[in-house]
């Protein structure tokens, strides 16, 4: 009961430090750019600029609710039960939980926003060597890779990632990237760790390519 609970009470924080961010967000935007704006431009021509600021930012808030909370009742209940009678591995540093058909990370106590399930049957890939989401070929397919896909993937490369100094531990499923964590190369530990949990994870399916 206490991994379930912590998942129940995970997505209840994480809904409300998105509402205070944005509120938070709005009450800066107004008192420290919008207000100090006023006497340099039209009020009217401001004030529907500010409206339209705030519709677009309560509409992200709106979008990453949605995600937050995507999981149906009996989703939630599914989660729960594998939480509470099927884990398999508990990775505790990084509120990682493996459990027999899904990969849950809660994260950390301080990072109020991370919140990921995922399907284990519908992992492509685990990434740990720089960002090489733009540069994988998923397992079977032969299409060439898009050339401006792997342009930015160098630049990035470049600019992100120079001097080979940063481990990433992402979950590639399809087009959609999970980030558990990063690290610097320097940090022989937790680069230790994502390993450990790459391998784990690798170990679950025959299907989950290692990049």
């Amino acid at each position: 009961m206490i991994n379930s609970r912590k998942f129940k009470l995970k997505l209840k924080t994480s809904k409300i430090a998105y509402i205070v961010f944005t509120i938070i967000a709005i009450y800066i935007f107004t008192k420290y750019v919008f207000k100090n704006l006023f006497p340099f431009f039209d009020k009217n021509i401001l004030t529907l600029v500010y409206i339209i600021i705030v519709v677009l930012v309560l509409i992200i808030m709106l979008y990453f609710l949605r995600i937050n909370n995507k999981f149906s009742r009996e989703e939630k209940k599914i989660i729960c039960n594998e939480l509470d009678n099927k884990i398999e591995k508990v990775f505790t540093k990084y509120g990682l939980y493996i459990t027999e058909n899904y990969i849950i990370c809660l994260g950390s106590c301080i990072n109020l926003f991370k919140l990921l399930v995922i399907p284990i049957k519908e992992i492509d890939a685990i990434d740990i060597h720089h960002d090489s989401r733009y540069h994988y070929k998923k397992k079977g397919k032969e299409s060439k890779q898009k050339i401006l896909g792997f342009i930015f993937a160098s630049i990035k490369d470049d600019i992100v990632f120079g001097n080979n100094d940063r481990f990433v531990f992402n979950i590639i499923c399809d087009k959609k990237i999970y980030c558990i964590t990063t690290s610097s190369t320097l940090n022989r530990i937790k680069t230790k760790e994502i390993k450990e949990m790459a391998d784990y994870i690798c170990s679950k399916h025959e299907n989950i390519d290692y990049i």
